[in-house]
């Protein structure tokens, strides 16, 4: 990259060491054969996915290695964190004991109503307890499992309902567990706004997860985490490979919401200068695959779509290859929630 190339985009310098301060994270809901195949993971595919990870990758503790991240200190080579959604019961029947034989850590987003209700399909409080014991990571993913920010109004009422749930699904498992947890929450769907963002950071929670997908690297925004997803049609390990291959394409993340009426929302980030990254070669799409009118202008990455975008969870990608290992892309994903209200604010 020339200096006048530089010097013309503005770049801010940041020397970014993927293999120091990247992790990538995956998502499962079920491990099993005869469960919702869009949210499901098969057992022999979720097998391969082990096999392949203890080949070719280092399973890391989630929150150990966002913590090394947040203080810049080195994480092992090629980290991937796995976190299962909900506590559907065939993760401790099926995947827990296929996780303690591969010697993996992982972490465990629950849903703590259908948990209270007694639920066949869920784990059961005293299988909670047994994972606890055993090291597993709990952590809030919401008591009702509710769309905690489709709603006409986004008023005080809206926002009490929302903190609501996430309040009770942590007094819940520390009541369960018998211990205090660290406040971090997985969005249900993986749906947020701004506004549930600020209450939650009032709230002390110091990190949320999404379900867009894309890596964490130190540039982060801490409370909308990506995941990549590992089960449906993306538990395919052909294309999950490149995915775990990746890198967090390095910008500054933009204070905006992604809920919104505009079916057209564009999305501009600030770049961080990586040499490695192929910044010429950057392409958007949506989330079903359509190329998006890319720029780079003055520092900004700027994409947006040109075909009006459906009512409710939608999501532009942005790829650009690495110029130093072939096959290598950096990564970055912003979830849109096109609402299907006036969104009064």
């Amino acid at each position: 990259m020339s200096v006048f190339f530089r010097a013309a985009l503005g770049f801010v310098i940041l020397f970014f060491s993927p293999a120091v301060f990247a992790l990538n994270i995956l998502m499962y809901h079920h491990v099993a054969n005869d469960t919702p195949p869009s949210t499901s993971t098969r057992v022999d595919v979720f097998q391969e996915h082990l096999d392949y990870l203890q080949d070719h990758h280092e399973v890391v503790d989630l929150l150990w290695a966002i913590e090394e991240i947040q203080a810049g200190r080195e994480l092992p080579e090629n980290a991937v964190a796995i976190t299962f959604d909900d506590a559907y019961r065939n993760i401790y029947t099926t995947a827990w004991p296929m996780l303690q034989e591969a010697d993996f850590p992982f972490t465990l987003f629950t849903a703590t109503f259908a948990v209270d209700q007694g639920s066949r399909l869920m784990m059961t409080w005293d299988m909670h307890r047994e994972m606890h014991a055993a090291g597993v990571t709990i952590l809030n993913h919401s008591h009702r499992h509710e769309y905690l920010v489709r709603s006409e109004r986004y008023d005080d009422a809206w926002l009490n309902d929302a903190m609501t749930s996430i309040r009770t699904a942590q007094q819940r498992l520390e009541e369960e567990l018998g211990t205090t947890l660290p406040k971090v929450l997985a969005y249900p769907y993986g749906e947020y706004n701004d506004l549930l963002q600020a209450a939650l950071r009032e709230e002390g929670y110091e990190l949320a997860f999404g379900q867009h997908s894309g890596g964490v690297g130190e540039f982060s925004d801490w409370m909308a985490l990506p995941r990549y997803a590992a089960g449906g049609i993306y538990a395919n390990l052909n294309t999950l490979r490149p995915k775990l291959r990746s890198r967090p394409l390095p910008v500054e993340f933009p204070l905006v919401d992604p809920v919104t009426n505009n079916r057209t929302p564009e999305l501009r980030v600030r770049v961080l200068e990586n040499l490695d990254v192929g910044w010429h070669a950057v392409q958007c799409f949506s989330g079903g695959g359509e190329p998006l009118p890319t720029q780079l202008e003055d520092g900004w990455l700027i994409t947006q779509t040109e075909s009006p975008l459906r009512e409710g969870r939608q999501r532009y990608n942005c790829t650009a290859p690495s110029r130093s290992q072939s096959g290598v892309y950096y990564w970055l994903s912003q979830q849109w929630l096109i609402n299907q209200g006036p969104a009064d604010r």
